[in-house]
């Protein structure tokens, strides 16, 4: 007797039911291998961003150092025989990095023709004291030696500190106004103290294990913080000035496993749809795009563009210039009067939500098609960048910021006083379009508004404007 089968009104014989089935199985095992390898990459784009936003915040990090460095460097040149000044001068950088990039510099020294005159803290430093960098018969002082002759800042591979834990050191040069050489500027950093304050295994999250790394010059792998067990890495290779440093990144296996299983669950239940199931791939190509374009230039608390932002998409890295020649840029450096005083009264999450708000304040004064942009350089330090505004414009509107900035209310303290300071360059007060003498002459500013009682912005000064 001859069965038959109905399917869509036709009859079918058997062998034609046998047909569809293996048809179908072979069809759930092509979209099931094909979607498996494309979750697969995803995965691993995943863990690339992932690799890519822990090394920009490394780089934020020593970034914000050589920056005040850097403001310490200037310091010195236009007062170079006043070593009570440098002193200070000193004592006050370490105590911004500690509240900006919440990392301690375990010293700073101060050698003038290459010989220390002055350590900061003392303690556990003693061996430092007069401490000559330009001896050459010391194999260590090959980068305070070279950063001399390059007249560029050189960082040391990382290496055992007197405290016992890893470290890094900065060599940075000091050359006067005359070209000669003044001496140079040291200061190190303990690896682990950069790590904890990264929050590496928060900010990658829960199972991604990590591993940070560089090679020594004689090809020795040296592991510099690591957690989990590493397989089948992505390697990101990322610069800290003169070094290279590596970090190695993958998700435990039976994570993997599981991601497997689900995304063949998915499949099958949605294999009878083949064109829903291709937009449902292609977006989420795209929005692993928009999220990967979205951590490398945003920053994460306060969604202000990053320092990344600015160097990718507004400069010159060439010529540290204005990407964009037809817009004449008027640039502001601001922060939150007494931040670290705001988290000790209200914590971190509240000072975290100031931080917020003051963000959200700071974007309400920008047009994005007109230019603006807010970038977060670094802790409660923000730069304002404004495109093509009169002098009054410029000073009226950081006014107003000020002014409602005095009205913002701390949920968890509402007594709190909230005020920033700033400094403002005009484009007017420049020819050159060097974003480097911008932020110089805005950062100055900034630290003359903090010594006048804070609160305030500060337009002019008795600094002399310096272009090259």
């Amino acid at each position: 007797m001859r069965s038959y089968y109905s399917i869509s009104g036709k009859k079918v014989k058997p062998w034609t039911t046998i047909f569809v089935f293996i048809l179908s199985i072979l069809i759930f095992s092509i979209l099931y291998f094909t979607v498996l390898s494309q979750d697969s990459r995803l995965v691993r784009e995943r863990e690339r961003y992932h690799a890519v936003g822990c090394a920009t915040a490394i780089q934020e990090k020593l970034e914000t150092i050589t920056s005040r460095v850097q403001t310490l460097a200037d310091s010195i040149v236009e007062n170079p025989e006043d070593r009570e000044f440098q002193h200070a001068m000193v004592r006050s950088i370490c105590g911004r990095l500690t509240e900006e990039a919440s990392i301690p510099l375990k010293n700073i020294l101060l050698a003038p023709n290459g010989v220390v005159s002055y350590i900061y803290p003392l303690e556990g430093n003693e061996a430092m004291e007069a401490f000559d960098f330009m001896d050459e018969s010391r194999p260590g002082n090959a980068p305070a030696i070279e950063a001399c002759k390059t007249g560029r800042m050189i960082i040391t591979e990382p290496f055992n500190m007197a405290q016992g834990n890893k470290g890094i050191a900065g060599r940075y040069p000091i050359l006067l106004k005359d070209g000669s050489l003044w001496g140079l500027i040291s200061f190190s950093i303990e690896i682990d103290d950069l790590v904890k304050s990264l929050h590496l295994s928060d900010m990658l999250g829960e199972g991604v294990n990590y591993d940070l790394w560089y090679t020594t010059s004689d090809g020795e792998r040296v592991s510099l913080s690591k957690y989990g067990k590493v397989d089948d890495p992505i390697d990101y290779d990322f610069s800290m000035k003169n070094l290279t440093w590596t970090l190695s990144l993958s998700l435990p296996q039976n994570q993997i496993d599981r991601l497997r299983i689900i995304t063949a669950v998915v499949m099958i239940l949605m294999v009878s749809s083949m064109i829903a199931l291709y937009t449902y791939e292609h977006s989420r190509m795209e929005l692993t795009n928009e999220l990967l374009y979205e951590l490398a230039n945003k920053d994460s608390l306060t969604g202000c563009h990053s320092r990344r932002y600015l160097n990718t998409y507004l400069l010159n890295t060439e010529t540290g210039q204005w990407r964009d020649e037809t817009k004449e840029y008027s640039l502001a450096v601001v922060d939150l009067d007494h931040f670290k005083q705001i988290n000790d009264i209200g914590g971190h999450s509240n000072g975290d939500d100031i931080l917020r708000a003051v963000a959200r304040l700071l974007s309400s004064t920008v047009n994005a098609d007109r230019g603006d942009a807010i970038i977060r350089f670094g802790g409660d330090e923000f730069i304002l960048l404004y495109a093509d505004r009169t002098p009054e414009e410029f000073r009226s509107g950081l006014e107003n910021v000020l002014t409602e900035v005095r009205k913002l209310k701390a949920e968890g303290s509402p007594n709190l006083k909230i005020t920033l300071s700033g400094g403002g360059i005009h484009s007017s007060e420049l020819s050159s379009r060097s974003y480097v003498e911008f932020f110089k002459v805005a950062d100055q500013r900034l630290y003359i508004a903090k010594e006048r009682g804070r609160d305030r912005f500060i337009f002019d000064s008795e600094i002399r404007i310096i272009e090259k």
